[in-house]
């Protein structure tokens, strides 16, 4: 046991499907094994292949029939490594082939867009037998659950109509009932139980796995295609090529996060029209001890001009022209002496709904072309106004303590409108908002204990929550309001649009309480950002990701609805608090366009608060660029026994 390694990999390329075969997959996994065996941990490699045999009266696989990429092999490797390696051994699963949509079966299915499989072959590789997302699901959920930390990746896609174009190259299989293997058997893993102490408001219902403990890095969206593309004279799959040179270059010791932020430009660089996608923890590591332990918001941004960045970011995400940035690599740790190297200060000189254009501003230049962009200002923060009591000693040092992170802050004297003040009560600060009511679930803020730094950390986490409350866009074009509908049903089936409260009773009888529901009426993709405001302050990604939305179009099956259950909870500690009722907001953020609202998110305030530690690309802004924000107050009550 004690030289049992700690990483496991399951490495799954297909080039010799019986119909429609790749040339690329088996490249892809070949390369990604290559740099695990040149990684510092020893890893447990398992690497199932078909590489087609090239005399042509002889047909069948290269591979030994143990490496084949078949259901019952793939599927005994999962097993055979969740039952072999211990609570956080690191787990990669990537998968290089045909992907597949089946007809909605289960539970737990997208009725949306229908249920995603893998294309593997049947034991004897003159069939495709897929491996259904569902049995998938029950599978990394077994990882998950013992502790494992499961990172996937999918380089393929799952767009029915990306057949109809008759594309060599693309990573799809249609359904063929009558060619296909499927298995029917009943899987004999379960789901476990959800935990009693889940968020707020959960999607836990619609999930298979507790998002916390995997992270899922995919080549595209449900109506987008994953293509082989040429490079340096060979077929890869995009995703791959672009993940293993990130890899390569930067290591595997990175955050899910900081890798999709590596590797999304390069599909945009190379005009690919495919939007890659990650889901999960995205905080996670990917395949070890991440290195980029930083809790500083960055916002990737790539070179567009010369002189000029384009930031992914816009009037959405609450930026305005003149807000200032730092830019650097994305590669780079921070700490290190690279990071301090090559820094160079821009400012937004063009801002639009979802991108702005990035002007450096110190005379500087930069050679590397991704980079993440990290605010150095921002000008939103002075919508929420801060008076501190004339008892605040030292004024002089709280003011500028706050300036440092871009509140706007006054002495009360000076009598300006406040949306929060600081109070002296006895041995304590006290935050007030505007309405003259003390905040509720916050740490104490003890005189002699907090200085400064400490309180003005805390004020911008608040004030950061109250600017995701408030966001909505004021001039949100008819036409795109038009597009979509947007409401949540209760089990009663009552019907509530935004802004009017939703009063739900516990139920622990039943899996969900409501439901939210969105429908395109559009004949394009649609992007839903999903966010918890709870009571202590947080704001979380009830998704986990984006939720893309496609048209409804009878051919592919896409119904254009996107539904999704949920419940809520009071949580424990204000039920130890003699609470039996709490108010959330779900906010939902629709977009034309994919962008990431990840700057958006907030930790739970908990403990004494703590100053973070501080040490053919687009030109221009696409007109067709929208979006809107809903907010839905969801009050819920414990029930009366």
């Amino acid at each position: 046991m004690a030289n049992q390694p700690t990483h496991h990999a399951i490495l799954v390329g297909i080039n010799a499907y019986p119909d429609r075969p790749l040339n690329g997959c088996v490249r892809d996994v070949q390369q990604i094994k290559s740099l695990l065996e040149q990684h510092t941990i020893p890893t447990n490699i398992k690497c199932f292949t078909a590489t087609a045999i090239s005399l042509p009266d002889k047909p069948g696989l290269e591979e030994d029939p143990t490496l084949w990429p078949t259901y019952s092999n793939v599927t005994a490797a999962i097993r055979e490594v969740t039952a072999t390696a211990q609570p956080g051994h690191c787990v990669y699963i990537h998968f290089s082939g045909h992907g597949v949509r089946l007809p909605p079966m289960g539970e737990f299915s997208d009725y949306g867009t229908g249920d995603l499989a893998l294309g593997l072959l049947s034991r004897d590789a003159t069939r495709v037998q897929p491996l259904g997302g569902q049995l998938l699901a029950i599978l990394l959920n077994a990882m998950v659950t013992k502790g494992l930390v499961v990172t996937l990746v999918l380089d393929c896609c799952f767009a029915a109509s990306i057949y109809r174009l008759e594309r060599k190259n693309v990573r799809f299989l249609p359904f063929d009932a009558a060619t296909f293997v499927m298995d029917h058997d009943e899987p004999t893993e379960t789901i476990a139980q959800a935990s009693s102490g889940y968020r707020d408001i959960s999607m836990q219902p619609s999930w298979l796995i507790d998002p916390n403990g995997y992270a899922i890095l995919a080549a595209c969206g449900p109506h987008e295609e994953a293509t082989e593309v040429i490079l340096g004279g060979v077929e890869h799959g995009a995703l791959s090529f672009f993940l293993a040179r990130s890899l390569k270059d930067f290591g595997m010791n990175k955050r899910h996060r900081d890798v999709f932020y590596r590797i999304s430009p390069s599909f945009k660089a190379n005009k690919l029209d495919q939007t890659p996608a990650l889901y999960g923890n995205k905080n996670q590591e990917f395949f070890g001890p991440h290195t980029l332990a930083t809790t500083r918001p960055v916002i990737p941004a790539y070179k567009s001009r010369q002189e000029t960045f384009t930031l992914e970011a816009g009037q959405a995400h609450g930026f305005r022209e003149g807000d200032d940035f730092i830019l650097y690599p994305s590669g780079v740790v921070e700490g290190s002496t690279a990071l301090h190297n090559n820094v160079i200060a821009a400012r937004i000189s063009n801002l639009g709904p979802l991108t702005s254009v990035l002007g450096l501003t110190d005379g500087g230049k930069i050679t590397e072309t991704k980079c993440v962009a990290e605010p150095q200002s921002r000008q939103c923060f002075h919508d929420f106004p801060i008076t501190l009591s004339d008892e605040v000693p030292k004024p002089e040092e709280w003011i500028a303590a706050f300036q440092s992170y871009s509140l706007a802050v006054y002495r009360a004297s000076e009598g300006h409108p406040a949306w929060l003040t600081l109070q002296v009560i006895g041995d304590e600060y006290k935050i007030y908002n505007k309405h003259g009511q003390q905040l509720n679930n916050i740490p104490v803020l003890q005189r002699g204990v907090v200085g400064p730094g400490d309180v003005a950390s805390l004020f911008q986490h608040i004030v950061r929550y109250e600017f995701v409350k408030t966001l909505k866009n004021d001039s949100v074009p008819a036409r795109f309001r038009s597009l979509f509908e947007v409401s949540i049903k209760t089990r009663a089936d009552d019907i509530f649009t935004p802004d009017n409260i939703v009063d739900v009773e516990e139920d622990t009888r039943n899996k969900y309480m409501f439901e939210l529901i969105v429908q395109n009426k559009c004949p394009e993709e649609l992007y839903l950002h999903i966010f918890n405001l709870g009571p202590f302050w947080q704001v979380e990604n009830v998704f986990y990701g984006t939720a893309v939305l496609p048209p409804r179009t009878f051919e592919d099956q896409f119904t254009g609805k996107f539904s999704k259950k949920m419940r809520t909870m009071v949580p424990k500690e204000m039920r130890a608090m003699g609470s039996r009722q709490c108010e959330d907001i779900l906010k939902v953020i629709v977009t034309s366009h994919p962008t990431s609202f990840d700057m958006l998110e907030l930790p739970k305030i908990g403990g004494s608060p703590k100053k973070p530690v501080v040490d053919e690309h687009r030109t221009a802004i696409k007109e067709a660029q929208g979006w809107v924000a809903f907010n839905f107050p969801v009050r819920t009550s414990m029930s009366i026994l």
